[in-house]
């Protein structure tokens, strides 16, 4: 439970860390965009102190990326900028549809039929070709689905998943054309 709650702090502590930088790279014209984002991390400090352990356990599946990315999401279906917009498909973003959210559900073995239908019966879309299983080292497999915004917290509440990650976002080339990494 302790290993738990850690994993959580840190996540959120990623995400808080991550809304401070791109509150600061904000222009002066999108001081919106800055004040949205600061009140989010106040918002996600405020539910960490009233989680519940059952709480704090389906948070710390979710990715820092991915809770930025529902954010922005939300934020922009409740009060649309132009700004806001511009900034998520600068991040890689599809915003076709901002109610749906591409991601990667970790799992320790592959769903069961009885799996597939609750999770569809929450509006997520799966695609099981996309199945990687276990491999090696890696004790999980992942698959990807499309899962509507306000049921993020539902989804990382199922035991059978063990972690939740964004599926969206730019691709860019992790090594130059020396052969030395970019990182």
């Amino acid at each position: 439970m302790k290993n738990r709650i850690q994993q959580l702090v840190f996540a959120v502590s990623g995400l808080v860390t991550l809304l401070g930088a791109m509150a600061c790279s904000c222009s002066a014209g999108s001081a919106q965009e800055s004040s949205t984002l600061v009140a989010t991390s106040t918002n996600i400090t405020s539910t960490l102190s009233s989680a519940t352990t059952a709480d704090t356990a389906a948070l710390s599946k979710i990715s820092p990326s991915l809770q930025m990315q529902i954010e922005l999401r939300r934020a922009q279906l409740a009060n649309p900028t132009a700004e806001r917009l511009a900034r998520m498909q600068s991040l890689g973003m599809n915003t076709t549809d901002l109610d749906i959210q591409r991601i990667y559900l970790y799992l320790h073995q592959s769903l069961t039929q009885t799996q597939i239908e609750e999770l569809q019966s929450l509006g997520l879309t799966l695609y099981p070709d996309s199945w990687i299983p276990p491999v090696g080292d890696h004790p999980e497999g992942f698959l990807l689905a499309d899962l509507p915004v306000d049921k993020l917290e539902d989804l990382a509440a199922k035991e059978y998943i063990t972690r939740l990650d964004t599926a969206e976002g730019k691709v860019q080339p992790q090594i130059s054309n020396s052969g030395e990494n970019l990182d």
